[in-house]
């Protein structure tokens, strides 16, 4: 009789063993799956800062983060779609035409939109408002069309930023709206001591998430909170 209880305790501890490393399995391999997909705007300095910051505040979070290069302008599409889950970092005036990007309360950067203009041409604000004069931007950057709705002079969009700024080196632009960060730095890569510039307004970005993710908002901007005052 003692040795039949004995042998029944014993196939009672191998089960409870079994399973709960099944169970314990079952969560790691559920941590593994918890993924989120970022877009990533190709050629664009405003990014490479902000990479490792976002991507520390989700692992810390348990997410692993897949970074998608996409062209900007197709990059907000792919993300208010639900294609991918969250964009890196956005400025402020996406929200106006993608209602399903919801905001991360965390301000990440902020600078000017700003005109830049080769030294041989009159430059001030109101050659935005001669419909003889071409203005260079980015397409698919919605700081920049918002701003120009207004405006008379004729738009030419470039894809990213770097050929936009190589426009204006090469000449072959007089005019072009550029991005500067607090400290004045082109996000196009221009040098601004060669160039005329006249300030428009100031931008704020922000990283976004598609708004199936709502509920991780909170957490998120705590994460972000903690990995920004880690590099200050």
């Amino acid at each position: 009789m003692k040795i039949l209880f004995i042998k029944i305790f014993l196939v009672f501890v191998i089960n409870a063993v079994f399973f709960i490393s099944i169970n314990s399995f079952a969560q790691q391999e559920g941590k593994v799956q918890k993924t989120i997909n970022i877009s990533v705007v190709q050629n664009s300095f405003l990014v490479d800062k902000y990479k490792k910051i976002i991507v520390s505040a989700y692992n810390r979070l348990g997410y692993k983060v897949i970074l998608h290069q996409t062209p900007m302008g197709r990059s907000l599409l792919l993300t208010n779609s639900s294609r991918l889950d969250a964009e890196l970092i956005r400025l402020t005036a996406i929200e106006k035409k993608h209602p399903n990007l919801l905001r991360v309360p965390v301000k990440l950067a902020d600078g000017r939109l700003e005109l830049f203009c080769s030294t041989k041409v009159v430059c001030n604000e109101s050659v935005l408002s001669d419909p003889t004069t071409t203005i260079g931007i980015t397409n698919g950057s919605s700081i920049s069309e918002n701003f120009m709705i207004n405006k008379k002079a004729k738009i030419y969009k470039i894809n990213t930023q770097l050929n936009l700024g190589s426009m204006l080196k090469k000449e072959r632009l007089n005019y072009i709206l550029n991005i500067t960060n607090k400290n004045q730095i082109s996000l196009f890569g221009l040098d601004r001591n060669k160039y005329q510039t006249v300030p428009l307004m100031h931008i704020e970005a922000y990283h976004y998430v598609n708004k199936k993710y709502k509920s991780l908002i909170p957490k998120l901007a705590q994460a972000l909170k903690k990995e920004l005052k880690v590099i200050e």
